[in-house]
């Protein structure tokens, strides 16, 4: 159930996302159906659990009568003497074991869930790293700069892929998900670049990769300098203007210029 769970609000998210691109396609009604097949699945799995907690229920609400019935049933099959002294000493034991018994199916269901929480949790943390190569030619004085596979390359190129697969998956077995494949590039340092393409062709992954936000697979991404990135998504700071533009950094009116707005 946790499976399904998780994969519709997955879905949800990415549809929730990427509603604007639904509603300009008019393709509500096919991803809505594709939403709720793995709803139904979910409400599958979400049904048996609820006989299951229904069943507990009428356990735990039946439990003192029926430990009673069966234990002096089973007492007097057996051939011995029922007498009030046994009976409410019994009786008194009974009310004591009660709370306990009651609590240990509840026991048992966050035994299992802590087991299944410790597993997410350990396959998480037990991803392998992202190894990014990045290589730094600031205050060196040679023309090129070399990496230990013996690849030379020229210092002026700010970005350089050498035969590049690249994927989302941290696992090392996996390589069936590649999202780059055999990407050779080199970016000048200095120059103005644009990339362009169709909506999934690879152009925020190329700009991850660089950033050593994707699993390299195969090849070498090579970044000199510092790099800032800035997603698609706009978003304003609780703040003046002068903030939303400095972001942070000190005031200088000598860059700004004679903008009245900016005092």
């Amino acid at each position: 159930m946790m499976k399904q769970k998780d994969e519709r609000i997955r879905r949800t998210g990415e549809l929730l996302t990427y509603i604007r691109t639904l509603k300009m396609h008019g393709w509500e009604l096919l991803f809505s159906s594709w939403l709720m097949e793995t709803r139904s699945l979910e409400v599958m799995h979400l049904t048996t659990r609820k006989y299951l907690d229904a069943w507990c229920v009428f356990f735990w609400a039946t439990t003192p009568t029926l430990f009673s019935l069966f234990t002096f049933g089973l007492f007097t099959l057996m051939g011995h003497q029922l007498d009030a002294a046994t009976v409410f000493t019994c009786l008194a034991l009974f009310n004591t074991l009660i709370s306990p018994l009651n609590s240990f199916p509840w026991v048992i269901n966050g035994l299992i869930d802590a087991i299944i929480s410790i597993k997410r949790l350990s396959r998480f943390l037990s991803c392998s790293q992202s190894k990014s190569k990045l290589e730094t030619t600031a205050g060196s004085s040679s023309p090129y700069f070399s990496n230990d596979k013996s690849e030379i390359f020229h210092e002026d190129k700010a970005v350089v892929f050498d035969d590049s697969c690249c994927a989302w998956s941290s696992s090392d077995e996996k390589d069936l998900d590649l999202v780059l494949k055999h990407v050779t590039l080199g970016i000048p340092k200095g120059s103005f670049i644009a990339v362009i393409g169709e909506v999934g062709s690879g152009k925020s992954s190329l700009l991850n990769s660089i950033l050593g936000e994707m699993r390299l697979v195969h090849g070498s991404v090579y970044s000199c300098g510092s790099i800032a990135y800035v997603p698609q998504v706009p978003w304003i700071l609780s703040g003046t203007i002068r903030d939303n533009i400095l972001f942070g950094k000190h005031y200088d009116p000598k860059r700004c210029g004679p903008f009245p707005m900016m005092k």
